[in-house]
């Protein structure tokens, strides 16, 4: 399982380390990528 940092100094009740549920990449007609992910339920980790 992959579990990402998230750091929001706007929202600090945001942040935390979270799972990834999914990643979705997609390439641009112009060549540039984009990769949108999707974050599950927090981790206690």
């Amino acid at each position: 399982m992959l579990i990402i940092d998230v750091k929001d100094s706007e929202y600090p009740e945001r942040s935390g380390k979270f799972y990834v549920d999914s990643v979705r990449t997609t390439l641009s007609p112009n060549g540039g990528l984009r990769q949108e992910i999707e974050l599950g339920p927090k981790a206690n980790a």
